[in-house]
């Protein structure tokens, strides 16, 4: 199990290797690539009144069917 860890973990190392370059540009600042502060304030609170909801939802999931799989 650890060897295949290993072996995913260096693939996806490669991998972000390989793409690092075309990933980050050199020339772009990182207020440059920032979202606009409504993107970023309509995701906040998005974020805000989804999360809740999910977690209250899998409670009540994981109430109603706890105990009744085999």
């Amino acid at each position: 199990m650890a060897a295949i860890q290993v072996i995913v973990s260096g693939a996806f190392g490669a991998l972000v290797f390989t793409l690092f370059p075309l990933i980050v540009p050199v020339n772009v600042l990182i207020h440059q690539a920032a979202a606009p502060p409504e993107t970023q304030k309509f995701l906040l609170i998005s974020f805000a009144l989804l999360v809740p909801v999910t977690l209250v939802y899998n409670t009540w999931v994981f109430r109603v069917f706890s105990g009744k799989i085999h």
